[in-house]
């Protein structure tokens, strides 16, 4: 009998590690053994056991991430922007990333109308988003469409404001907007700045139940069943993963 084993290695930031660990049970489902290298603070921060069939190599080397969770975001909310997404009509939750390493947030990267947007809704430095794509009450995903964020919109079948910053983004937004046609993107202004009447605009167009709102709603339900089709077992993605283990398997016999 061959036993496959696979090492695992990812950028060892928490939204990288989480789609990981489920390629890893996936892989340990078909019968091989894995090994996921990270550093010991990201594994510090795993709170789940680890399934029979998967094991850790840490090193102690720490890595600092540096971000800019709401670059962009922050200055559409700022200013005479403010009052119009506070007018907004549904409630919202907005993650925005705390600081790392103790270090305090400096007063002009505050909102300047926080308090006035938590009457309207939450904001917290931290949430599963697989529980709150996955949670029917959701109406949109505002998003800056990193690859993970942008397969697990279309795994919920979640819609989009797509709001790009840098590398991959700008396509997966085109993705989004143009091929699955599941959201729009947003427009920047000669500046470079999306201002606040250019997210309501988007978030109106998806939520305000109109033609093209409803349009991508069928739209993002259509690739959310592609997408679960595709992952259980006889589906595509399950038929690939399960011909590439037992292609490494021969190579290993």
């Amino acid at each position: 009998m061959v036993h496959r084993h696979f090492l695992l290695l990812t950028f060892p930031a928490q939204g990288h590690i989480n789609p990981v660990l489920q390629f890893a049970k996936r892989l340990i489902r078909l019968g091989a053994h894995v090994t996921l290298a990270t550093s010991l603070s990201a594994h510090r921060r795993m709170k789940s056991p680890a399934p029979d069939g998967l094991s850790f190599a840490t090193s102690p080397t720490a890595t600092t991430m540096g971000s800019s969770p709401h670059i962009g975001v922050k200055e559409a909310a700022d200013g005479g922007n403010c009052t119009r997404l506070v007018g907004l009509r549904p409630p919202f939750l907005w993650v925005i990333r705390a600081k790392e390493n103790g270090e305090e947030e400096k007063e002009e990267d505050k909102l300047s109308c926080r308090d006035e947007l938590e009457q309207k809704g939450m904001i917290v430095p931290w949430c599963s988003q697989v529980e709150v794509l996955s949670h029917p009450s959701l109406g949109c995903f505002v998003t800056h469409c990193g690859w993970n964020s942008t397969l697990e919109s279309l795994v919920f079948g979640a819609p989009v404001v797509a709001f790009p910053q840098w590398t991959d983004q700008q396509t997966n937004a085109k993705l989004i907007e143009d091929v699955w046609k599941t959201g729009l993107r947003v427009t920047a202004d000669k500046d470079g700045i999306v201002e606040g009447d250019e997210i309501k605009r988007c978030l109106e167009l998806i939520i305000g139940g109109g033609v093209k709102g409803q349009e991508m709603r069928r739209n993002a339900k259509k690739w959310k069943d592609l997408a679960r089709e595709a992952v259980k077992e006889g589906g595509s993605s399950y038929e690939n993963l399960k011909a590439f283990v037992e292609e490494i398997g021969e190579g290993c016999s």
